[in-house]
């Protein structure tokens, strides 16, 4: 059984169907009676506030589908209420319009001005009330720019044609003259609108939506503009073609985003359009203009150089901008990238490097090394590490490891290279050094490691095992590695300290270190 609830939805189409044939009537008719009368009028005047009442139906439908408290329900609910306030206000010219006899001259009283602007006025609350896709200043500088650029164009494209037809017509008081002007600001102010949507974008609305809007309003905006020199015959009014076009844009959009798949959150997560059309289309169409008003000579040709000399400040700094964003998002992408090259090869608890760089360090030091001399690798393993896991927590283990890491790393020279294998092993890979030099050092780590250590509140002895062996360029690396490895075992095996293997030295010997300071107990 279906619900009450769903038959706005479900009825939509059928409502948009009335809608689609009642506009399409209207500018059928509207064309015809260009030409010549078609009895009766007053019918055909009647075609546009039937439309628009369509309309109304299906924003309210949508409406009650995104939900009453939702963004785009509030926004649908508010472009229904203007709808209906412009149905009336059409109502009213009629009435306006209207002879005893039932023909028709089209006449506008203050009431259906007042109706007409009430219209417009709630139409621009519901698209200025829509959120703008723009998140931080230069965002917002950036779409300022663009507007001031597309608006300084309008402008000039509305002066060029309207303005000076206005000031030139003959019989024009100064009334009609004020009022004339009035609706080109009220037309500029829409198309002003339409640009802030159509460059800021929203998350709100379905983009096909948007886009369909936006031309309704430019259809509205620009017709109001212009209706000033367009002279239709007596019995017919310019706003019978211009609003059953664009309430018909009107309701094409609410319906598209009444059946758009994606929801609200959807939406969302879109990226915003990095750059628009917009503007430059702006800056091209207002170049044309002053190249044809220069080769004509008309009298406005001096203000339509100076509107092409602004557009041209506003373009040099809508560019200055966009090389400030390129910088800055590439600065961005280059500590992003150093970010993660850091992270592919250095421990994530330690800082150290990880076993992948150190392997490509101590190939490149087998290759051919920083200056061709020898080279050592240190292998040191924590001793009664996994105890200290076992009874005192991974926290407690960490913080050892770390304690072991900076050790190590302050106690070597800048160029030598310390690791992390995994888990409790470290290797240090001594550049160009080799013999007793390492041997001085190695002692002194162990040494420091051996001394009792504050750590989260613990004292602490760290015990390590330390292994070395030594290379030249043109080894296997991974030979001495595995010597070290070994020699690392060794001293392990036999209580900690030190163990050199010098099979790859001037003696083949393998020997321990004398005077390395045997090992203390851990104690927490």
């Amino acid at each position: 059984m279906i619900q009450p609830a769903h038959h706005g939805p479900l009825a939509a189409p059928r409502v948009m169907r009335w809608c689609t044939a009642a506009c399409t009537a209207a500018v059928a008719w509207f064309l015809m009676v260009m030409v010549q009368p078609v009895e009766p009028i007053l019918l055909g005047w009647l075609l546009t506030p039937a439309a628009v009442l369509c309309a109304v139906l299906v924003c309210w439908q949508a409406a009650k589908a995104r939900g009453g408290r939702t963004i785009a329900g509030i926004f649908w609910r508010r472009v229904a209420v203007a709808l209906a306030v412009f149905a009336i206000s059409m109502i009213a010219r009629i009435i306006d319009s209207v002879e005893p006899d039932l023909s028709m001259t089209a006449r506008m009283s203050v009431t259906s001005a007042g109706l007409h602007a009430a219209g417009v006025a709630l139409m621009m609350w519901a698209l200025v009330l829509l959120p703008a896709g723009t998140h931080n200043r230069v965002q917002r500088a950036a779409l300022w720019l663009d507007l001031g650029t597309v608006t300084v164009a309008a402008a000039t494209f509305l002066w060029h044609f309207a303005g000076t037809a206005i000031l030139a017509a003959p019989g024009r008081n100064p009334v009609t003259v004020v009022a004339s002007i009035a609706l080109m600001i009220a037309g500029l102010i829409c198309l002003l609108i339409i640009a802030k949507v159509a460059l800021a974008g929203t998350s709100v609305l379905d983009p096909y939506a948007l886009r369909m809007l936006g031309a309704a309003l430019g259809v509205g905006g620009l017709g109001t503009a212009l209706v000033v020199v367009l002279v239709p015959p007596a019995y017919i009014d310019p706003s019978l073609l211009i609003v059953p076009v664009a309430v018909l844009l009107i309701a094409g959009a609410a319906r598209r985003d009444l059946l758009s798949e994606s929801g609200t959150e959807e939406r969302a997560t879109r990226p915003r359009r990095r750059f628009s059309l917009l503007p430059y289309t702006a800056v091209a169409a207002t170049d044309t203009l002053m190249l044809l008003t220069m080769q004509q000579d008309t009298g406005d040709r001096m203000l339509i150089a100076v509107a092409g000399v602004s557009l041209t400040v506003l373009v040099i700094g809508r560019q200055i901008l966009t090389f400030h964003q390129n910088e800055t998002l590439l600065t961005r992408l280059d500590e992003a990238q150093q970010r993660l090259q850091h992270d592919a090869t250095h421990d994530a608890l330690t800082g150290l490097a990880n076993r992948s760089l150190f392997e490509q360090r101590l190939t490149a030091a087998a290759q051919h090394g920083p200056s061709n001399g020898g080279f050592t690798v240190a292998v040191i393993d924590l001793d009664g590490f996994k105890s200290v896991n076992d009874t005192q927590g991974h926290a407690a283990g960490d913080s050892l490891l770390r304690y072991v890491a900076d050790t190590l790393r302050c106690g070597v020279r800048s160029q030598d290279t310390v690791a992390r294998l995994g888990g409790d092993e470290f290797v240090i890979l001594f550049h160009d050094l080799t013999g007793e030099a390492v041997d001085d050092i190695i002692v002194r780590l162990h040494a420091t490691l051996a001394q009792p250590a504050d750590l989260d509140g613990h004292h602490r002895v760290v015990r390590a095992s330390f292994g070395a062996a030594g290379g030249v360029p043109g080894v296997d690396p991974a030979a001495v590695l595995r010597d070290a490895d070994l020699a690392m075992y060794r001293a392990k095996s036999r209580g900690g300290g030190f163990e050199r293997h010098r099979e790859r030295e001037a003696d083949s010997e393998t020997t321990r270190i004398p005077g390395t300071p045997q090992p203390t107990s851990t104690s927490g």
